[in-house]
């Protein structure tokens, strides 16, 4: 088995092959676990494909999301604040949220509103890559 990722080698995952050989090599190397493998969602982690911007992702940015799509926004308003800045479109942790404050039914929260008021999925991302 190879220890290598086929690609570009430009510094990012570029396309879904790149992403899923990446995980692949993290563990064979050791420095993931199959454990470490799967979010707290109970579903593996998944690398985007850089690209485009797409949504409040950023362009030619890889992130760490998890497979299953949508999270409560609770979690990610929360997580975003503890990680970074609490902020959906900005730094290193980002959401499909829009930014505002939280509300049983919105899909927004910011920096400084209560994260547990909201009830509704929203999607995530840790940037890893550049």
């Amino acid at each position: 088995m190879s220890n290598c990722v086929a690609g570009t080698r430009n510094g990012l995952l570029n396309d879904a092959t790149e992403a899923s050989d990446a995980l692949i090599l993290l563990q064979n190397t050791n420095m993931l676990t199959a454990a470490d493998l799967n979010s707290i969602f109970g579903v593996p982690w998944q690398i985007s494909v850089a690209g485009a911007a797409s949504g409040n992702y950023a362009a030619n940015t890889n992130y760490m999301q998890p497979g299953t799509g949508a999270v409560d926004l609770r979690f990610v308003c929360a997580l975003d604040r503890l990680l970074d800045d609490g902020i959906p479109s900005s730094g290193v942790m980002r959401s499909s949220a829009t930014a505002g404050a939280v509300t049983a039914t919105g899909t927004s929260y910011d920096a400084t509103s209560d994260c547990w008021q909201g009830a509704t999925q929203v999607t995530m991302g840790v940037r890893i890559l550049p």
